[in-house]
């Protein structure tokens, strides 16, 4: 384990361009999946890179409650496998721009997730890095169980849209990627929802709910960024401004709702 968890700039003096595998991860609580799932990403080429997130990013997406482990100790967990030859820590996911322009990874791997959201993410990965191979993993997820337990104090938060994301991220029936988001006219909320069970995101599913009416006066409200499928829905649905709390992921959503000429700002709570 000694010598195997760098500082993201330690990178490219440790791996040749083009030969690694690279994958990200809460890795929170570690169990049989994550090993299952990081020797399968072994066996795609080596060296294997592994990015476990901070506990700040961990954190965000599961609606503000803080992962069972430091962040430390779980890239310490991840370390200690025998196929895994690098391990960072970083608020960045292993597709983030300049991950993939330090390491130039062979291989740019995926755990399973929303089929829409994956397809939407690689054309943008696949546009810009054309060289690297992506694949999304076969082996099944085991989603982890989430206490609800933790105290997350709404009572000083004075503007009730930022509240009512704050809660329904909370609340989410999702196990991980608890994001919320809040559709509102001025101060009026006229819906929120959050991700779903089965991994829908909230963005979709909250605008599909007015598909056909005219949102150009509304304002969007997300718990973070959105990805670049849901910005796809934004633009769709006309809306001219949209907000989110906490920095979060590649920013690839943003990139594409300014093209479309979308104000996303970053409110405080």
């Amino acid at each position: 384990m000694k010598g195997k968890i760098l500082k993201i700039g330690e990178l490219n003096k440790r791996i040749v361009p083009e030969t690694a595998s690279l994958i990200s991860g809460s890795f929170d609580p570690f169990n049989s999946y994550y090993e299952k799932l990081l020797k399968w990403a072994a066996s795609q080429s080596r060296p294997l890179v592994v990015v476990v997130h901070t506990d700040s990013a961990v954190k965000i997406r599961r609606g503000l409650i803080k992962p069972t482990e430091g962040q430390v100790r779980r890239a310490s967990n991840v370390a200690k496998l025998d196929f895994v030859d690098y391990v960072v820590i970083s608020d960045k996911p292993a597709h983030h721009k300049k991950l993939l322009e330090l390491i130039r990874p062979k291989f740019l791997l995926f755990q399973r997730d929303n089929r829409d959201f994956l397809e939407g993410l690689f054309k943008m990965i696949r546009e810009k890095f054309p060289k690297i191979n992506i694949k999304v993993s076969s082996v099944k997820k085991e989603l982890p169980v989430i206490s609800l337990s933790a105290n997350v104090d709404f009572e000083n938060v004075r503007n009730p849209v930022i509240k009512k994301i704050l809660e329904l991220a909370k609340f989410s029936s999702a196990p991980v990627g608890k994001i919320s988001a809040v559709l509102a006219l001025g101060d009026k909320i006229v819906g929120g929802v959050s991700n779903s069970l089965g991994g829908d995101h909230a963005e979709k599913i909250l605008l599909s709910k007015f598909e056909g009416k005219d949102l150009k006066e509304y304002s969007l409200y997300i718990l973070i960024p959105p990805c670049p499928m849901c910005a796809d829905s934004i633009v769709k649905a006309k809306i001219s401004k949209v907000f989110y709390l906490f920095n979060y992921g590649d920013k690839l959503g943003i990139e594409k709702l300014k093209k479309a000429g979308i104000r996303a700002v970053r409110v405080k709570i």
